[in-house]
């Protein structure tokens, strides 16, 4: 979280934050729904198509260009975001994927990898 430039107040609250992120079928068909929640701020979209772009708000209240992509080979889904108005090259990408019954996100930044495990929870 360093290297994204987050200072160390923001990386303790961030440490202490409850995350959990949801998957699951959208109101419309063959769509998603994807959803981060947390103590502080939850963020929402529905109707999720792969492979098509929509915008949404992020955690940081900034409005994002939202992609999800699925590799059916590797079972990997990716969600890329850029803030609008930045350009393209800071784009952040998210894989996320399943490992028995926790859903893992792994990030990278300069070098840097992360890999968060959320806990599978029954509907």
């Amino acid at each position: 979280m360093t290297v994204l430039g987050y200072g160390w107040l923001m990386r303790k609250v961030i440490l202490f934050a409850s995350i959990t992120k949801v998957f699951k079928k959208g109101s419309k068909p063959e769509t998603f729904q994807f959803k981060t929640l947390t103590s502080k701020k939850n963020v929402a979209a529905d109707n999720i198509v792969f492979g098509e772009k929509f915008d949404s708000e992020g955690l940081d209240s900034y409005q994002h260009h939202v992609l999800f992509t699925y590799d059916p080979v590797k079972e990997v889904v990716t969600e890329s975001r850029l803030k609008i108005g930045d350009p393209e090259e800071n784009t952040d990408f998210y894989h996320y994927h399943i490992e028995g019954d926790y859903l893992v996100l792994n990030m990278a930044w300069k070098g840097v990898n992360c890999k968060h495990f959320y806990k599978r929870m029954e509907a």
